[in-house]
């Protein structure tokens, strides 16, 4: 299966940096990558194609060497949703670039142990998320319901969330019985040659072959990939082989990963994305949040360079960053919708910190602000990282992507703003007051981040004011 090569790229950053995994770790190799001429890395999920899109870039890959489990591919391999590790040159424009490698990255694959035929499944013992929009692939498989618990293997493009937790970007069902994971080293028994990856998956290791490993010795808080065979009854997985999917010894000159925080024991000094140490400075800039949204679960872009051992970031973007102040006015299981907010709806789940309370605290009527991100691929399905119950009140406001534009009515994240009631002092852009006109002559869909302020009476949101930030 040669799972192990394309994943090392991708949850560490490590991931991104072993390029090993990216460029020719061969049959299983996975050596740190000899970038030793600087370059420049870009990790995130494929989004379109003219050459391909990866994290707002378009890299031209006529030249590119393209792998796919360690094995050469083909352009025609490439497919929407799999999370790619490029190497190349991004262009000073920060919009177009050249791929001298592009290597396919899966998270996890294995068996399907259980199947919710909505939006979860399992695989590995850990928890396999599906945004409504997430893509399949495999003979006959068009949604979850094409397969089949204790039947199908998949493999899984995605992000790590959090312990046990995967976001899928695209899911294939495979013909062969191979299983395969990359993660972290926890709770590591050295005599009974055993280990955990996400808090979940027993990994026994001692009929495996070790690669690269300091002093042959595994240990914890490395980041590993793991090929092997996974017993359902036990639920181990007893390994055949582990690699130490290591960080690059060399420095990168421009670095570009999306993916989900996953520690913030450091704050405000340094936090985690997947597996990678990002820096901050007092000459970081964010755009679309602050520090104080960076928080276990977040989805963000981070841009930077990569120098010894961690990206110091230039740039965070919250790009799909989403906030609320609303009314709520219906509640699913695991759901919220607000008032006067028609076509934009709020999942919870187990990384949703509440803060006080929980969701079952919540009623109709119940004033909340909300901190968020927009799901990978539906924007107006908004993923709730925090919850606050707030003081009672008629204001309402909502920050978020743009994601419709038609006259002077426009629409942040499914719902619609319409302006045309506006006086000209009520649009904002980059802090100072301009008219419509100016206002929708610089907005863009798709790219911008507008946050809109009004007053709730009733159902109905009467939208006062808009800024571009």
């Amino acid at each position: 299966m040669n799972f192990p090569t394309r994943l090392t790229t991708l949850i560490a950053l490590a991931s991104t940096l072993f390029l090993s995994a990216c460029m020719g770790g061969g049959e299983g190799g996975t050596g740190a990558t000899d970038n030793t001429g600087g370059g420049d890395i870009s990790r995130g999920q494929i989004t379109g194609f003219g050459s391909i899109f990866v994290n707002g870039v378009e890299f031209e890959t006529t030249d590119s060497a393209i792998s796919l489990d360690g094995a050469t591919g083909a352009e025609s391999d490439l497919k929407l949703g799999m999370v790619v590790t490029v190497t190349g040159t991004i262009n000073p424009d920060r919009l177009t670039g050249t791929a001298d490698t592009v290597s396919v990255e899966e998270v996890i694959q294995g068996l399907v142990q259980a199947n919710d035929n909505v939006n979860t499944l399992t695989v590995l013992k850990h928890t396999v998320e599906l945004p409504s929009n997430v893509r399949f692939d495999g003979a006959g498989v068009t949604d979850i319901t094409d397969i089949t618990a204790m039947t199908d293997y998949v493999e899984v493009s995605g992000y790590v969330v959090a312990d046990g937790v995967i976001s899928a970007t695209r899911v294939e069902r495979l013909g062969s019985s191979e299983s395969g994971i990359f993660g972290t080293v926890s709770s590591h028994n050295g005599g009974d040659q055993t280990f955990i990856i996400g808090s979940v998956l027993t990994v026994h290791y001692s009929g495996a072959e070790l690669s690269d490993f300091p002093n042959n010795q595994i240990t914890n808080g490395l980041y590993v990939e793991v090929e092997g065979i996974f017993d359902t009854n036990s639920g181990v997985l007893t390994a055949d082989k582990v690699e130490h999917a290591r960080i690059s010894e060399n420095d990168v000159d421009e670095m570009e990963i999306e993916g989900f925080v996953t520690n913030v024991d450091e704050l405000p000094a340094k936090f985690v994305i997947n597996d990678v140490p990002v820096q901050l400075s007092a000459t970081t800039e964010f755009k679309g949040g602050s520090v104080d949204e960076i928080i276990v679960g977040m989805f963000i872009e981070v841009d930077g360079p990569y120098v010894s051992g961690s990206l110091h970031a230039q740039e965070i973007e919250f790009d799909d960053s989403v906030r609320i102040t609303g009314e709520v006015a219906n509640l699913g299981a695991d759901t919220i919708t607000l008032a006067g907010m028609s076509g934009l709806t709020v999942q919870t789940d187990n990384l949703t910190d509440f803060s006080s309370g929980g969701f079952n605290d919540l009623t109709q009527g119940s004033r909340i602000r909300i901190r968020g991100f927009q799901q990978i691929q539906d924007s107006t399905i908004v993923m709730a990282r925090r919850i606050d119950t707030i003081s009672a009140g008629n204001d309402a406001s909502l920050l978020g992507n743009v994601t419709a534009i038609a006259g002077l009515t426009f629409d942040i994240n499914g719902v619609s703003i319409d302006t045309r009631s506006m006086p000209d002092s009520a649009f904002i852009v980059d802090g100072e007051v301009k008219n419509s006109t100016e206002f929708f002559s610089s907005l863009d869909e798709g790219e911008d981040i507008v946050e809109a302020k009004g007053t709730l009476s009733g159902s109905v949101i009467t939208w006062e004011s808009v800024e571009l930030k």
